[in-house]
């Protein structure tokens, strides 16, 4: 079978994974690039890519998405809109190691493609901004001990020297991923100390 006729497999699969995983049947799913953060009840599934070596990264944000669909409940807490992204990405990393330890055989596509938004937002990020939103999500999960690529760790050295600080903060904060309440008042104490808003 060509990779291309497979890929009309893999999309199906794709799919019925998600639904799967989110244990959703009334998922909504539409055919176009995922958003960074996923929406409840909604999956946005790009096609298949064109080459295998991309594969774990296309399910890895199929996976993200399920997980965010199973594990995120919405919060009707106020908060600071500046800080919104940043803790968008705390509730990410919450649910994709949630989702890693449910279905261990995903933590390879989460690495991935959380790798791959990492590189591309570091290398468009601008100066002012020494700590992108995603760099949190990386943070969390090192000291979770996900491994990231090699290429990944290279470019977060320094903003990981940056956050090293605040080490037993974030520590904390994993002993509470199973309570999204309390995870979420303690990320919130978190960015208050290392996010500087102008």
């Amino acid at each position: 079978m060509s990779w291309q006729h497979k890929r009309k497999f893999l999309q199906t699969a794709g799919e019925s994974t998600a639904k799967a995983i989110s244990r959703s049947k009334d998922l909504f799913i539409e055919a176009k690039s995922p958003e960074r953060i996923p929406q409840s009840n909604k999956l946005n599934i790009d096609q298949p890519p064109n080459s295998r070596r991309q594969l774990n990264k296309w399910r890895g944000e199929i996976d993200s998405q399920a997980f965010w669909n199973l594990f995120h409940k919405e919060s009707p807490k106020m908060i600071d809109s500046r800080y919104k992204q940043y803790l968008d990405e705390l509730e990410l990393a919450r649910v994709e190691i949630l989702g890693g330890k449910t279905y261990e055989g995903t933590i390879s596509n989460i690495t991935s493609s959380t790798a791959n938004r990492f590189n591309e937002a570091f290398a468009s990020n601008d100066e002012k901004d020494p700590i992108p939103p995603i760099a949190l999500n990386i943070f969390l999960k090192e000291l979770y001990g996900i491994k990231m690529p090699t290429s990944t760790i290279t470019l977060f050295r320094s903003i990981k020297k940056i956050l090293n600080p605040h080490k037993k903060s974030f520590e904390n904060l994993i002993d509470c991923l199973e309570d999204q309440d309390n995870y979420e008042s303690q990320a919130i104490k978190i960015l208050k100390k290392i996010i500087v808003l102008d």
